[in-house]
């Protein structure tokens, strides 16, 4: 009885059993893509967070497709890698970040990246730009939007990019002023 009557419902929808079986079997591959490359970024981690902290400087990067069962969009980093005592050497990361914190990138920055202890290659941002300014890649501690001196030239782009951030909704409007007044009192 249920049977027939859930065929009636089908045909009346335009859908048949096996359309249906054909949709759940796409959905259980997408599904089973999904946690492999979630387990894989977790693994991925984990080999890092073991290995040391490193300075290194943003060559360039580019922003991917939105990871939304990841919570961020997918980032390429160019990074020169500036181990203490060695030396520097170039690698690359592909990473998911937050979209706030990858719209805070930028070229000629300094970050700190983790490098997995047997693989020099095998690095993450670590210690995220949570500020315009980024984070000092040897203490982890945020800077200021702007250093002392900085150029008017270099103000105003701070700004432009402030205000890009709240129109985007990233910042809320108190956020964006007290960011501005910063800029501004330097």
């Amino acid at each position: 009885m249920f049977r027939k009557r859930k065929q009636e419902l089908l045909a009346k929808m335009g859908l048949d059993p096996t359309t249906l079986q054909q949709a759940a079997v796409r959905v259980q591959a997408v599904t089973t893509t999904q946690v492999r490359t979630q387990v894989a970024y977790r693994l991925l981690v984990q080999r890092v967070a073991a290995g040391p902290e490193m300075p290194a400087t943003l060559r360039s990067f580019a922003i991917g497709e939105p990871q939304p069962q990841m919570g961020g969009v997918s980032v390429s980093l160019e990074l020169v890698i500036e181990p203490p005592g060695s030396a520097t050497y170039a690698a690359t990361a592909y990473q998911v970040l937050p979209e706030a914190i990858a719209q805070t990138l930028a070229e000629g920055q300094r970050l700190t990246v983790k490098v997995a202890p047997d693989d020099q290659q095998c690095v993450m941002l670590w210690n995220t730009p949570h500020t315009l300014g980024g984070a000092d890649p040897d203490t982890g501690r945020a800077l200021a939007a702007t250093g002392p001196g900085a150029s008017t030239d270099d103000r105003i782009a701070r700004l432009e990019k402030l205000g890009e951030l709240r129109d985007a909704g990233v910042l809320t409007e108190d956020e964006f002023q007290a960011q501005k007044a910063k800029i501004l009192a330097r």
